[in-house]
C-alpha cells in the first residue's frame, strides 16, 4: 500500500464527513419528529405565558417588562418541559403502553399546567369572568383526569419565593 492510496481513503473520509454529519442529525431529527408538534403547541402556550404575565404584572404592580424574570423563571421551566416530552418519547419507543402514549400524557400534563397560568393571568389582564371559569375547569380537569393539583403546585411555588404572575 502506498502512501497515495493512504491519502486517497483519508481525503475522501474527509470530504464525505460533512455528508456523515448531515445524515446523523437528520436521523436524530427524524427519530425526535413526533414530539414537534408537541414541543410547538407548548412553545406556543409559553410565549402566550410570558406575554399574559407581563401584561398581569403590569395591571396589578405596574412593572415593567423584565427579561430577567423570564430567563430566571419561564426558560427553565420550558426547557425541562421539553426534556420531559423527549424523554416519554424514548420510553414510549422502547415500551409502547397502547392507544394513549406516555408522551401524550404528559404533553397534556404539561400543556394544561401552563394554559392554566395563561388563563389566570389572562383574566386578571380582561377582568373577562369566561377566562376565569375556563382556568377552574382545565384545573379540575387536571384534578380529575391525571390527579394534579393545579393550585398545589402554585403553593409550592409560592412558598419557595417563585411567584408566577410573570
Amino acid at each position: 500500500m502506498h502512501f497515495w492510496d493512504i491519502w486517497d481513503i483519508m481525503e475522501e473520509f474527509f470530504c464525505n464527513a460533512a455528508g456523515w454529519v448531515l445524515g446523523v442529525f437528520l436521523s436524530i431529527a427524524h427519530y425526535f419528529a413526533p414530539v414537534a408538534d408537541t414541543i410547538h403547541v407548548l412553545l406556543v402556550f409559553f410565549v402566550s405565558d410570558i406575554l399574559f404575565g407581563f401584561l398581569a404584572s403590569k395591571k396589578l404592580r405596574g412593572e415593567s417588562f423584565n427579561p430577567r424574570k423570564v430567563w430566571e423563571k419561564t426558560i427553565p421551566k420550558m426547557l425541562v418541559s421539553f426534556f420531559i416530552i423527549i424523554s416519554a418519547h424514548m420510553l414510549d419507543s422502547i415500551s409502547p403502553i397502547g392507544f394513549l402514549t406516555i408522551r401524550e400524557s404528559v404533553g397534556w400534563i404539561l400543556s394544561g399546567l401552563v394554559l392554566h397560568s395563561v388563563w389566570k393571568n389572562a383574566f386578571i389582564v380582561t377582568k373577562w369572568t369566561v377566562l376565569r371559569h375556563i382556568g377552574e375547569f382545565l384545573s379540575d380537569r387536571l384534578k380529575d383526569r391525571f390527579k394534579v393539583d393545579v393550585d398545589k403546585f402554585k403553593e409550592d411555588e409560592n412558598e419557595h419565593g417563585d411567584s408566577d404572575t410573570d
